[in-house]
């Protein structure tokens, strides 16, 4: 029996990792993150003063994953792909992709209020994990960051600030 894929889609510090490993448990899936592994790489130090890391890497990173997911996948273990899917024509290739390949898979959007968001970034701060997020990454984020319907997840979890 095959493994399914999850596909994680949700803005810059929403909670998608936190997501990612509760799914991962109740799942007996692996995390696959681009996060992670760009943080491990150390690939921020490493292409300093050669532009955005994100746009030099991420695609590179993204290939490897996949490839990663549909072998563990093939192998009978679910995957849960953390890595935000921001823009709907990402999300429509990837959807084609995985279909043209026999995989089966589900996209999971993590919803989050402004106001739960920005105290998350916050948190997610001063904790000193992660890629610190300022005011500048935040709104180029923002800005590259095409919400989904609900029509193109199957399913929709509210995420919320717990005190």
């Amino acid at each position: 029996m095959k493994g399914r894929i999850h596909l994680l889609c949700g803005r810059l510090c929403c909670g998608k990792s936190t997501y990612a490993r509760q799914l991962a448990a109740r799942e007996k899936g692996v995390i696959l993150s681009s996060d992670e592994l760009m943080l491990m790489l150390e690939l921020d130090e490493l292409l300093k003063g050669c532009g955005d890391v994100h746009a030099l890497m991420t695609p590179k990173v993204t290939a490897y994953l996949f490839k990663k997911a549909e072998e563990i996948a093939a192998a009978g273990t679910d995957v849960v792909i953390d890595l935000g899917f921001w823009q709907r024509a990402e999300r429509q290739r990837i959807s084609e992709m995985l279909r043209e390949h026999g995989v089966d898979f589900l996209w999971h959007y993590i919803s989050v209020s402004d106001e739960d968001w920005k105290a998350f970034i916050e948190r997610r701060n001063l904790s000193g994990e992660g890629y610190t997020i300022d005011e500048g990454l935040m709104e180029k984020f923002l800005g590259l960051f095409e919400p989904p319907e609900r029509e193109e997840m199957d399913v929709w979890h509210e995420n919320r600030l717990m005190d």
